[in-house]
């Protein structure tokens, strides 16, 4: 099995430091990237963005997506793909820059809900025994995740307005898992 990154909210792309994203010359025009990664920057530091799919192993993939202000705040989300039956989870929300941080009450800096539940879902599949679609959405809503849902694996998902295919990941990584619809 492939190495699990340790903490998959934090975009490790280069472009995503704000003094190094200024696009003065905006195009909307779709930049298609390695392992199923693709951006369409729609203003100055501002874009959506699906990184390069992670294998978790066992027919699970990761992705994130980011729409937004790459330096103010942006909608992140986390795809949970399983390749095995087709079924995908989403979940995430609108955050600053400091994806995996946030505050409490007490003004505490502590893991956001995303990053948590991420790590969980990290941790069950580096143990081979990886969450039911079904069970993240589940941990996703009891963590107050701000939002989840399901999907296909095979569906297209729009981030302002811009369409972004999921189908990519299993038909690259995991060819042979795809289920007979897909």
């Amino acid at each position: 099995m492939r190495g699990i990154l340790t903490v998959l909210i934090v975009f490790s792309a280069p472009a995503f430091a704000c003094e190094a994203v200024i696009n003065k010359n905006p195009s909307n025009i779709r930049i298609t990237g390695e392992g199923c990664a693709a951006e369409i920057r729609y203003g100055e530091t501002s874009g959506a963005f699906v990184s390069e799919v992670k294998d978790l192993g066992n027919g699970f993939l990761v992705q994130d997506l980011l729409d937004g202000d790459y330096c103010s705040g942006a909608e992140t989300a986390i795809v949970i793909q399983d390749c095995n039956s087709g079924r995908a989870a989403i979940f995430g929300g609108q955050t600053d820059v400091s994806f995996e941080i946030d505050t409490d009450d007490a003004g505490n800096q502590v893991l956001s809900p995303q990053t948590q539940l991420m790590e969980k879902i990290e941790a069950s599949a580096l143990a081979e025994m990886p969450m039911t679609i079904e069970a993240i959405l589940v941990d996703a809503k009891a963590s107050n995740v701000p939002y989840s849902f399901e999907t296909a694996t095979s569906s297209t998902i729009a981030m302002n307005g811009r369409k972004f295919p999921l189908s990519c990941g299993c038909k690259t990584v995991y060819p042979g898992l795809l289920p007979a619809d897909g």
